[in-house]
């Protein structure tokens, strides 16, 4: 189950869902405000595509907490945070949703930016967990610089993860996969071409995709940040 999209980022819902089915998922439904929901459902023939309850904004509404718990119900895995935005309402309905979700989770972008605003809502994630932050997101996260994100990753990476017993994928250069006992693992592909809008999207739900199948948080995560990056090496040849 794919929670994403808002007016005007209706591409993020698109581009995670269509890489959860391109690696493997056998069916993914992807949530989105009702206004936005025809763009995705033409995106691709394959998705399923539930409404949810809006603000006047075309963002997801507070009021769609209900709806939206109902649907994690029976899903191998939930992703959450593309492109939703970081509207007050949403914001509500993320702080709500989260500590309820029972399934494996993945938490990309703006649902990073969202629980940066109440940190004690990482104590309560779900087991097991992913986040997937650039260093801008890890830095709010932490509460520190980009620059001191860049300068320590090796160090905050593995000592976020075992603090809250979550697995951590820090993207860019090298990106990492820390885990909650302390391992960091380092990716070798990708390369700069990469650094573009909605590729981090597409990692989400290859993520998701390859959780649910895995049911190895470690192995997913290695995984999808490999074919990824090596997606982009093999596109930057061609």
């Amino acid at each position: 189950f794919v929670i994403s999209g808002s007016l005007g980022k209706t591409g993020a819902a698109t581009m995670a869902a269509k890489a959860a089915l391109k690696t493997g998922a056998g069916l993914v439904t992807v949530g989105t405000p009702a206004s936005c929901l025809p763009i995705v459902a033409r995106s691709m023939v394959e998705l399923m595509t539930e409404p949810l309850e809006e603000t006047k904004e075309k963002t997801i509404s507070a009021e769609a907490l209900a709806r939206a718990l109902s649907l994690t119900r029976g899903k191998d895995a939930v992703l959450i945070g593309p492109g939703i935005s970081t509207h007050s309402s949403t914001c509500e309905f993320v702080w709500k949703l989260i500590p309820k979700i029972k399934a494996p989770l993945v938490i990309d972008a703006d649902a990073l930016n969202i629980l940066a605003q109440k940190r004690e809502l990482l104590k309560r994630l779900p087991n097991p967990a992913i986040l997937s932050p650039h260093p801008g997101e890890f830095a709010r996260l932490l509460g520190l610089s980009i620059a001191e994100v860049l300068a320590k990753r090796l160090e905050l990476a593995p000592a976020f993860a075992g603090e809250y017993g979550v697995y951590l994928i820090l993207k860019g250069y090298r990106t990492l996969v820390a885990t909650p006992d302390g391992r960091v693992f380092i990716n070798p592909t990708g390369n700069p071409g990469m650094a573009t809008g909605g590729s981090g999207d597409v990692l989400s739900g290859m993520i998701a995709s390859l959780l649910m199948q895995q049911r190895d948080p470690v192995k997913a995560a290695i995984a999808a940040v490999y074919i990824h990056g090596l997606s982009g090496d093999l596109a930057a040849q061609k």
